[in-house]
């Protein structure tokens, strides 16, 4: 039964990386595939909270550990909050999985806004891996150029 919030037990304890605990609710027949009533997955919610070992215990439980909720795919909480753990987990299980160009760039930026050097690298060799090169890699290789690399400007330099 969903809080005042919506969220389920498995939702809470997954937000709070109680992995005992959700390993016992998994086993009780909770169901990794419900969302929230505000769109939400407890995968989400762990994924925010960096909760690596919970988000390990939900992936084989769901269809897609990709999914996205209100606030997008787990791969982007884990991403957006600096969670490289989370993020090369998702990326090794997921390895097999195309990523939309659009999302990838999005990630891209903000690991590099975030000054995260680790996802960056993680999320640059999953698109090598996993696009066919003339589709991605020149294109981020232009993508990011200007944000990793900067030029001098012969205005102001």
């Amino acid at each position: 039964m969903p809080d005042a919030a919506g969220k389920r037990a498995l939702h809470s304890a997954a937000a709070k990386g109680h992995v005992g605990v959700v390993h016992i609710l998994l086993d009780q027949g909770s169901r990794a595939d419900l969302e929230s009533t505000c769109g939400d997955y407890a995968i989400h919610d762990a994924s925010a909270n960096g909760h690596v070992d919970v988000v390990e215990a939900l992936a084989g439980k769901m269809s897609d550990i990709l999914i996205t909720g209100s606030k997008g795919t787990t791969l982007t909480l884990a991403v957006v909050n600096q969670h490289s753990s989370v993020v090369k987990f998702i990326l090794r299980y997921a390895r097999t999985r195309v990523i939309r160009v659009s999302r990838l760039s999005r990630l891209l930026y903000k690991a590099v806004e975030n000054g995260d050097v680790v996802t960056l690298d993680m999320l640059l060799r999953h698109a090598d891996e996993t696009n066919p090169p003339e589709s991605t890699t020149f294109r981020y290789g232009r993508l990011l150029r200007p944000v990793a690399t900067p030029s001098r400007c012969s205005v102001c330099c």
